[in-house]
This record gives C-alpha cells, sequence and structure tokens, in this order.
C-alpha cells in the first residue's frame, strides 16, 4: 500500500519581473518510499492541469500577472500537492518626460534639466540616462546640470529604464548658448562742431552668436541707458 505522495519542486524559472514573454521551467520529484516518478503535470494561469515534462517552455505570453505549477505522479498515481511560482511580464517602456530646461537662446555656459518617468507596465522606474550633444550616454538622475558649454547648439539626451529592462525613447532639448555681443554701428550722426541745439543719429547692429537684435539703449552726456530706437 503507497499513500505516500510524490514531492514536487520547481528548480528554475524565469525572474519574478521580466520583459521576456517566454518562460522556461524545470522541475523534479523524489520518489517515494514505494514507488517511482512516472509523469508531472503543468498548469498556466489557471488553464488546466496537462501533461508535461521538464523543462517545460511558454512562448507569447502576454504582458501581466502570470502563474505556473506544477505537480508529479508516481506509479501508484499518487499526485502531489502542487509548487508554483509568480511573476510579472512587463513589456512596456517607461513614459518620461523633460520638465525643467534652459531658455532655447540665452547667454549661460550652464544649463540644468529637470526630468521624470512613469511606469505602466508593472514594474518601477530603475535608473535613466543622459547625455549632452553627442557625447555617450551614462547613468544619471534629476536634477542634472552642465557646465563651461560652448558657444552654439546644444542638444540635451535622456532616457528611462525600469525594472524589467525596458528602455523609453529618448526625450529631447534642443537650445542655443550665444556668447557674442551685437556689433553696432552709428551710420549718421551731427557735426562734430555744429550750432544746431537738436541732434539726430541713425544706428543699427547684426549678430553672428546665433540669436538677432532683440533692441537699443541710448544714452546722451552719461546719462542713464534708455530703451530707443
Amino acid at each position: 500500500i503507497d499513500l505516500t505522495t510524490p514531492l514536487a519542486s520547481i528548480n528554475s524559472g524565469p525572474n519574478s519581473l521580466t520583459n521576456s514573454t517566454s518562460a522556461s521551467f524545470t522541475f523534479s520529484a523524489n520518489p517515494p518510499p514505494a514507488g517511482s516518478i512516472t509523469g508531472y503535470e503543468c498548469n498556466l494561469d489557471n488553464a488546466g492541469w496537462a501533461s508535461c515534462s521538464s523543462p517545460k517552455a511558454y512562448a507569447s505570453l502576454s504582458q501581466g500577472n502570470h502563474n505556473f505549477e506544477v505537480r508529479s505522479i508516481d506509479n501508484n498515481n499518487n499526485r502531489s500537492s502542487a509548487s508554483s511560482q509568480t511573476w510579472i511580464i512587463d513589456t512596456t517602456a517607461p513614459t518620461l518626460s523633460i520638465n525643467s530646461n534652459p531658455t532655447s537662446l540665452n547667454n549661460s555656459t550652464s544649463a540644468s534639466f529637470i526630468f521624470s518617468a512613469t511606469d505602466s507596465g508593472g514594474g518601477a522606474v530603475g535608473s535613466y540616462a543622459c547625455k549632452v550633444d553627442s557625447g555617450s550616454y551614462s547613468a544619471c538622475s534629476s536634477p542634472i546640470s552642465y557646465s563651461s558649454l560652448a558657444q552654439g547648439s546644444h542638444t540635451f539626451y535622456v532616457t528611462a529604464t525600469d525594472n524589467a529592462g525596458n528602455t523609453s525613447s529618448a526625450q529631447t532639448y534642443t537650445w542655443t548658448t550665444d556668447l557674442t555681443a551685437p556689433t553696432i554701428t552709428i551710420s549718421a550722426n551731427p557735426n562734430s562742431v555744429t550750432n544746431s541745439t537738436s541732434a539726430s543719429f541713425s544706428f543699427s547692429a547684426s549678430d553672428t552668436g546665433g540669436g538677432a537684435v532683440a533692441g537699443y539703449q541710448c544714452s546722451i552726456d552719461g546719462a542713464a541707458y534708455a530703451s530707443c530706437t
């Protein structure tokens, strides 16, 4: 008389959180004293028990929570209690946003960025990677600042990776650092000696630093500068 149920054990399976839609399990059982193991039955996501063998592989699994169960059968038709493993498949990349950035045109050689991300796939955002221009991505956190930037156009890149290994597409921001003052020319003015109590001036300027002339300020005889045209 053999009333001893064989004990089934799961030896290996997927990580508890993964972005793989495939899963493979290996399992084994210790035969009871009066019998031997003749087979196994597997059950994925309560779809029903079916005969199986180790290793057991599954493919094309959907995103979300999954549960695998296995039980062993001995030659006296005793079935073990089920051993089980649960895991989460997350195939959704984080949603990433740049929340704060420098103005699109400025004269600062420094730039600071604030960014954040959310993950709806069942995991959490695990890390960020940043770079400026043609540099290499490196681990970063928010906020991040850069200094000693050269004059010209710059682009900031940031990606987010969740704990399942899904990486977002890069979010980018482009701005221009303009360190060159405009070149101004007085094109018309009164004679150096005159008997007129009025004076008229014409002037113009050009900018080569990447921006444009935004306005003028004028001063006469050491008075405070004021907007003028």
